[in-house]
């Protein structure tokens, strides 16, 4: 716990004021300690034989359907890579016409420009609820920080909000999975849950969030940590467990404690400055997606993925240590 509380006032120090011993590793964004670029960018466009000819099959299975529409070779990837029936053509086609039913519904574009206004509009109606897109080094992997208490479910009733709740997700996990890389080690959560009220809870909004994107979304949840829950909340994740899959479920973890209001770390100094630094920090991994998205070729070498992506890497943050929890 005092490994914890010590990431935490270091956490909070560089988000309040410069840090002048590292220029050159400073997100200007919010003034968070960066790693240094990575060397070795050609791991992260690394498939084996395995997955491209997977990809592949699934390419030609996409452009021969009528019904299918073709998608990026980097969308192929993303669902042959985070697929958990491995190989299975069928039941991936299923999930590629479910993303696209999806995409339909809900008149998303899959754009940078459209991607930018959803989570803008996400976040001017529900203040404070996303605190950051982050990396954590020890997993090498991306994911989000978010207050599950200030979502403001009870404003959902039209088509347009519908639209905005769910293509917040969309394009949350589209950038958290910029490259094969990252999509191998799976995304993280981390729910802030302290106050949570029974009231707080729609397990219908939950579902059909569930059955509409998520279940048809490609991406390995590698754990998802709900903090400082009260027993409100245990029983609406209670209600939530029936419908959510074994592999998502053995990585959930209830009960977390840290030493502070997650929210507390990160809404500094102001909470209207705070989010338009999230704001910042998403079109930044936003646009480092969609770059790879548009160079990434099933038929280029890993190497020359290298060569074209050199330049362009996300500013990736500090995040808290794995805390201790309750495995549900």
């Amino acid at each position: 716990m005092d490994v914890v509380r010590e990431i935490a006032n270091m956490i909070v120090a560089a988000m309040v004021q410069n840090i002048h011993d590292q220029p050159h590793a400073v997100d200007q964004n919010g003034g968070l300690p960066l790693p240094p670029a990575n060397p070795d960018l050609e791991k992260l466009f690394r498939l084996s034989d395995e997955e491209r000819r997977w990809a592949l099959e699934l390419k030609a299975a996409v452009e021969a359907s009528d019904d299918l529409e073709n998608l990026p070779d980097l969308l192929y990837c993303q669902f042959v890579i985070t697929n958990t029936a491995r190989g299975d053509l069928e039941s991936t086609l299923e999930q590629v016409q479910g993303l696209q039913d999806f995409r339909h519904e809900y008149n998303i574009e899959d754009t940078f420009e459209e991607a930018m206004q959803i989570l803008t509009d996400f976040t001017r109606a529900n203040p404070g609820c996303l605190l950051s897109v982050a990396y954590d080094n020890s997993t090498e992997n991306f994911g989000l920080v978010y207050d599950r208490t200030r979502f403001q479910f009870r404003t959902i009733r039209s088509p347009a909000q519908w639209r905005v709740y769910l293509g917040c997700p969309y394009y949350l996990f589209n950038m958290l999975c910029p490259d094969p890389y990252s999509m191998r080690q799976g995304i993280f959560l981390i729910g802030e849950c302290d106050g949570m009220e029974r009231s707080d809870t729609n397990v219908e909004i939950v579902r059909t969030c569930w059955s509409h994107l998520l279940s048809h979304f490609p991406v390995y949840f590698r754990s998802i940590k709900f903090f400082h829950t009260n027993v409100a909340t245990n029983i609406a994740y209670s209600m939530m467990k029936p419908f959510l899959p074994a592999d998502v479920k053995e990585n959930v973890m209830v009960g977390c404690q840290f030493g502070a209001n997650i929210s507390s770390l990160y809404l500094r100094p102001t909470p209207q400055l705070a989010t338009e630094r999230t704001l910042r920090r998403m079109e930044d991994f936003l646009r480092t997606r969609y770059r790879n998205q548009a160079a990434f070729s099933l038929s280029a070498s890993p190497q020359q993925h290298q060569q074209q992506q050199q330049h362009h890497q996300p500013d990736h943050p500090l995040v808290m240590p794995q805390p201790a929890g309750n495995h549900h």
